[in-house]
């Protein structure tokens, strides 16, 4: 199980990247999801990075948005992907408390059938 697994300090994007790119990089690293990835997998997120500043500037190329969904399925970044994926949000609290306001309560772990 991988629900109590922290991510390690989230790597730097490479100079060049704008400060909405920045932004995603810094989201994307505090979900859940980061806990899962591994340091093999940097590259294709800085790659996904890029993307996501390319369709932010206006490139909205098929291609590029092809890419872009294909990339996210891969790391878990839709709730379809995670379900793909077999991995499921933990809640801290009880279902039957309040909604947790703090994403750091939130944790995946894999399933299996």
């Amino acid at each position: 199980m991988l629900a109590n697994r922290q991510p390690s300090k989230p790597p730097t994007l490479p100079k060049g990247f704008s400060p909405a790119a920045r932004k995603w990089w810094a989201t994307v690293w505090d979900s859940p999801m980061a806990a899962l990835w591994l340091e093999a997998d940097v590259p294709s997120l800085v790659r996904l990075a890029a993307l996501v500043e390319l369709a932010d500037s206006g490139d909205m190329a098929p291609q590029v948005l092809a890419e872009i969904r294909q990339l996210e399925d891969r790391f878990g970044l839709s709730p379809l992907a995670r379900r793909r994926l077999q991995w499921e949000l933990e809640q801290a609290a009880a279902a039957d408390a309040e909604p947790v306001a703090n994403q750091e309560e939130r944790w995946l772990r894999a399933v299996s059938d």
